[in-house]
């Protein structure tokens, strides 16, 4: 008796000990087939998403759970279970053929049963406990990744005023905006915004900006940068059942006109002196939709005060406690009356307006920004 239970202060002092799954496991099958005289020993536990249990230790089943018996054999199935009543797994002890349990032995089994749940939940907790942890750091450097690829402010360039800002819903998200100088001093202005979230709507969004940049190092003409990054695109985002909607355009400060292309971003406006509002429409589809679309590029003039205002369309969807979205022509009338503020001061101000419109709503989508003024 005496060896019995040194074998049961083993595992419970082993419990206490160790958060490995891995070898844990392999010990408390060692325990039962000590304590209970068996011939072999599994544990089988549930995994979340699939159905019944798995196998989780190594030795010739003598058969599956939930298969046809072997008369040949007696076993005894220990459920284990949690604090709240929750079945995990099952702890199956195996006799030789024609010896069955002692009264002593089912005794033990139901004591052994006990302690395992409790140690075997615990290291489950703790293991999922650390891989959030890591998991929520891998979002958290994925995050950082972006913020680090955002212009600083405050942004400046011969005669044009910029100010953008994102706020992703969640730690990783498909938005991203990008404010650049190319080498004949016109300035590169992208709103992207990739499907879907997480960090791989992040890397789309990403790998999209950086493959972007690099054309207009090679060329100037922005319906070919477009059309080429749309092919070099298609592959990943099919690949991950993803396009990327976007507003592409060049501002050129001496001749003051923006020439862009719309992909898909329904944000974009262009408000002229006295208020009145234009939409900039859809010129093409999004990116990663089809290999080969077509892109048009369009033209404004650019006069004194005019201000382009641009972003995704996580804003015009943002709702209240009702269900109502924020919508556009609630940020139009906001735009046409907020013509004295600067780019900064209009963006604060829109992100304002919002939050005061949803209360306590969180916003459900990311929301993305981008206001350009030309200056008197």
């Amino acid at each position: 008796m005496a060896k019995e239970w040194d074998e049961l202060i083993e595992v419970i002092q082993l419990m206490a000990n160790t958060f490995e799954l891995d070898r844990l496991l392999p010990e408390i099958t060692r325990a039962t087939r000590n304590l209970l005289g068996c011939v072999n020993a599994h544990i089988f536990l549930h995994e979340p998403g699939q159905t019944g249990y798995q196998l989780q230790t190594q030795g010739s089943a003598l058969h599956q759970l939930g298969g046809i018996e072997n008369p040949a054999f007696n076993e005894l199935l220990l459920p284990l279970s949690s604090q709240q009543g929750e079945l995990f797994g099952i702890l199956q002890a195996i006799k030789p053929p024609g010896v069955t349990f002692s009264e002593t032995e089912r005794k033990r089994a139901v004591l052994l049963g006990g302690l395992v749940a409790i140690g075997i939940k615990r290291q489950m907790l703790w293991t999922e406990a650390r891989q959030k942890a890591t998991f929520e750091r891998e979002m958290q450097r994925a995050r950082q990744m972006v913020d680090a690829l955002i212009p600083c402010e405050p942004l400046t360039f011969e005669g044009y005023e910029f100010s953008g800002r994102l706020v992703p819903a969640s730690l990783t998200g498909g938005d991203l905006y990008d404010i650049f100088p190319l080498d004949d001093g016109s300035i590169g202005l992208l709103v992207a915004d990739a499907t879907g979230h997480g960090i791989d709507s992040t890397l789309l969004v990403t790998e999209c900006r950086a493959i972007i940049r690099a054309l207009f190092q090679r060329r100037s003409n922005l319906a070919k940068v477009i059309e080429r990054a749309n092919r070099l695109m298609c592959g990943p985002l099919d690949r991950a059942e993803r396009f990327v909607t976007l507003l592409l355009g060049v501002i050129d400060s001496r001749r003051h006109r923006f020439t862009y292309v719309n992909g898909g971003q329904g944000l974009a406006f262009h408000r002229r002196t006295g208020g009145r509002l234009v939409t900039l429409p859809p010129s093409g589809l999004p990116l990663g939709v089809l290999a080969e679309a077509p892109f048009t590029t369009r033209s404004i003039r650019l006069e004194p005060d005019d201000l382009l205002f641009l972003g995704t369309d996580g804003l015009l969807e943002w709702r209240d406690t009702t269900g109502a979205m924020y919508g556009e022509e609630r940020l139009a009338e906001m735009l046409r009356k907020a013509e004295t503020l600067s780019p900064p001061e209009l963006i604060e101000k829109v992100f304002s307006d919002a939050k005061a419109f949803a209360k306590t709503a969180p916003n459900q989508d990311d929301v993305t920004l981008v206001a350009v003024k030309r200056c008197k």
